[in-house]
């Protein structure tokens, strides 16, 4: 048999390649109806807890045994179902960030686990935290379970000061579990929602087990689990009067679920006061831009494509600095971790 021959002819015994075999599975996936799709799914969704795993640990060893059982338990509905949201906690735990010794409480089938998951989302935490210094001030508008609050509470040490505003009276009480847990005594709650007028009370409402969608307007159909929407009254406020006796602020975080404008048109007087503003934009994007821009900021978009960071250009006194825990590169966005916040 000549040379030629045997190339066209391979040996019986021959094993393909692995990457010729995973090409093969995916050409057989691809001819089954739905089943290439729930494939894809849950190749995602895998990848999302691994970053999570990577970076979270449970407490103790029973919770590193729910933490795992719960991302097996979750991969699994999540390949099985369509839900393009945030990962699931299946048990309440508390998990401690492997880096930075951040320690949290998460609920049980909720989404405060993404919520808890470092660095998730890297050019905002990096802005965040970069620029604060010991004895700084910092707002936290839209605290949820506190994974930033307590880090800047960390970061400004016990000369300096967090406001942590949250409205959602159940979240409330795992922010403060946290707070707690951290040993951070330098933070002051506000249990209220931010709006345009400083009077009355706003209707809260939240698909349900997507705590972090927790905002004022509508909720959108067809997102959350099956089951009601969370609903629940609470008081309102402005940022102008939570932050009215705050003399400077170095930083404010804005994630209010589709009312940051009305907080920023509420607030010019406090962002008079601020050297940087960290502002989510999913809506009035462009009218966010342009109010900050005539307010004097000068306003970059980050690579966290939602956020934008507004910095004062009457200049600062001092260089930023990224904490060690954080310059790292952040996980690409998955379309199983956009839940909306």
């Amino acid at each position: 048999m000549s040379d030629d021959e045997r190339a066209s002819h391979p040996a019986p015994n021959t094993r393909p390649t692995e990457s010729s075999a995973m090409s093969r599975i995916r050409r057989a996936l691809r001819r089954i109806p739905g089943l290439h799709t729930m494939y894809l799914r849950g190749r995602r969704r895998a990848r999302l807890w691994r970053w999570i795993l990577q970076r979270l640990r449970g407490s103790s060893v029973p919770g590193q045994g729910a933490l795992w059982l719960s991302g097996a338990l979750d991969l699994l509905d999540a390949t099985m179902r369509e839900r393009r949201w945030a990962p699931r906690c299946w048990f309440p735990i508390r998990v401690i960030d492997r880096a930075s010794g951040v320690e949290l409480y998460v609920r049980a089938m909720t989404d405060d686990i993404y919520f808890a998951l470092p660095r998730r989302e890297g050019p905002v935490e990096e802005a965040l935290l970069s620029p604060l210094r010991e004895g700084d001030v910092a707002v936290d508008a839209g605290a949820h379970i506190g994974y930033y609050t307590v880090r800047m509470a960390q970061r400004v040490g016990p000369t300096g000061q967090v406001v942590s505003v949250e409205p959602n009276p159940e979240t409330l009480k795992v922010l403060e579990r946290n707070l707690s847990l951290n040993h951070v005594r330098n933070v002051r709650i506000v249990r209220s929602a931010l709006g345009a007028h400083d009077a009355g009370e706003d209707a809260l409402a939240a698909p349900r087990g997507l705590w972090g969608m927790t905002s004022t307007g509508p909720v959108p159909e067809g997102v959350g689990y099956p089951g009601s929407h969370a609903v629940a009254t609470v008081p309102r406020s402005t940022l102008d009067r939570v932050c009215q006796d705050l003399e400077r602020i170095r930083v404010i975080k804005l994630d209010i679920e589709g009312a940051e404008l009305a907080a920023i048109e509420s607030g010019t007087a406090t962002l008079s006061r601020t050297d940087v503003l960290v502002c989510e934009r999913n809506v009035d994007r462009s009218a966010i831009r342009d109010r900050l821009e005539a307010l004097g900021f000068q306003v970059d978009e980050l690579a966290f494509s939602t956020y934008v960071r507004a910095s004062a250009r009457r200049g600062t006194d001092r260089p930023f600095d990224v904490p060690r825990d954080v310059a790292e590169p952040h996980a690409a966005e998955t379309d199983e971790s956009r839940s909306g916040p």
